[in-house]
């Protein structure tokens, strides 16, 4: 309906249809002159209100940028619309017939999602439909044909009450918690030929490591040997590597993720030893787990398929190998397979806090790297806090007593 120029160290807002300026004078920035052009279609739209229905919008929404992202010069990828595809296709096509989208308002978004939750798609997918849903409203918001601008402001978690088993299902674990007896069979296994044998020792490095610190798979990926600091007994995460986003990254999940997490004494003698174990077989490499190919961590492939390949040899998991990756028949670690030491170590350090009086919730959330200690415990359990007192031993006794070296 509108469209931004730039005129004479200004900025206009011309017409589409005739390419002529609708107001007097120059908006100094492009902030100003778009602000008026919303404004302006946003009247117009209330003047005329659009006639189109919801799905014919957003289908024609979908295509029009399935169309930009045919272009190898664009950001935009297929596979980043993917799920608008399938909110069009699998919720809104089923459950907004008949709805104008002059009509769609916040009672028609509630109940929208109240029909899609009794279908049984989950409040996590409905997250990200209304997300999507937004950003399909502000293009039309530009076009002017959608009068009711508060929908923007639309927020899911009003509906809690409304969609109740969703809340407890967002903090559902997705894996069981990998035994201790479990992983000291892993580590015995890998131990035999550690020194003489390169994916060994690796696997057992990122065993005891996943096993001491419970991180993420991103910040594991972004560790560097600089990282350990052996005088000062402490982990830091400085950082998260995510290649699709271009690779090292120096933020992480959440402000509580930069953290230092306390490295006991068994800790300090598997790095003492893995540190030199790399000085002495990759002295030039940046990342603690190098791969195996270039100057990149491990990739999130090669990580998977050594993870499975260990619980399979450990009978923790049945496979069925394809070309370059493996599809899961069965086993307690679903998802993600290093995931089960994150809940392990989360779980271990909440059930320790009625008995250790060195593990308070702020020690353990940030060991974990969360930034509210409520966050853990919705996820790993309902214990309340200690006064702290010695919490590297108390972590320690916490999370068992694995020989990590022998």
């Amino acid at each position: 309906m509108y469209y931004i120029n730039k005129k004479r160290g200004g900025f206009v807002v011309l017409r589409k249809s005739d390419r002529k300026q609708i107001h007097k004078g120059l908006f100094k920035n492009k902030t100003q002159a778009r602000e008026y052009a919303a404004t302006k279609a946003q009247d117009q739209a209330i003047l005329n209100p659009c006639k189109d229905h919801f799905v014919d919008a957003y289908e024609a929404f979908v295509l029009q940028r399935q169309e930009i992202a045919s272009n190898p010069n664009t950001a935009l990828t297929k596979s980043g619309l993917s799920g608008h595809v399938s909110d069009l296709n699998n919720r809104i096509k089923p459950y907004m017939q008949n709805v104008l989208l002059s009509e769609f308002k916040h009672q028609v978004m509630k109940q929208f999602l109240i029909k899609c939750s009794e279908e049984g798609h989950k409040f996590k997918r409905l997250q990200r439909t209304v997300k999507h849903i937004k950003a399909f409203l502000n293009v039309m918001k530009a076009e002017g044909k959608n009068p009711c601008l508060d929908m923007l402001k639309f927020d899911i978690n009003t509906l809690y009450e409304i969609i109740p088993s969703d809340y407890e299902e967002r903090f559902e674990k997705q894996t069981e918690v990998i035994d201790e007896k479990e992983v000291q069979k892993i580590l015995v296994e890998l131990n035999q030929d550690k020194d003489t044998n390169y994916k060994s020792a690796l696997s057992f490095a990122m065993i005891v490591v996943l096993f001491l610190f419970g991180l993420r798979r991103s910040e594991l990926k972004g560790l560097k040997p600089s990282h350990v600091d052996l005088e000062n007994g402490v982990l830091n995460i400085k950082g998260i590597y995510i290649a699709k986003e271009g690779g090292y990254l120096r933020r992480t999940k959440n402000r509580g993720s930069f953290r230092q997490i306390d490295i006991d004494d068994n800790g300090i003698k598997f790095f003492t030893w893995y540190l030199g174990w790399l000085e002495t077989n990759l002295p030039h490499h940046t990342w603690l787990f190098p791969s195996t190919r270039g100057g990149n961590p491990i990739s999130d492939k090669a990580l998977s398929n050594m993870m499975w390949r260990i619980y399979e040899r450990m009978g923790l998991a049945e496979l069925e190998w394809k070309k370059d990756h493996c599809v899961v028949i069965s086993s307690p670690f679903k998802g993600s397979p290093t995931k089960t030491f994150r809940h392990r170590l989360a779980t271990a350090l909440i059930d320790a806090m009625n008995s250790e009086a060195g593990l308070t919730a702020n020690y353990v959330k940030s060991v974990v790297g969360h930034t509210r200690f409520t966050t853990t415990q919705d996820r790993y359990g309902n214990h309340n806090s200690k006064i702290a007192k010695n919490k590297t031993l108390a972590k320690a006794r916490a999370i068992g007593s694995v020989k990590l070296i022998s």
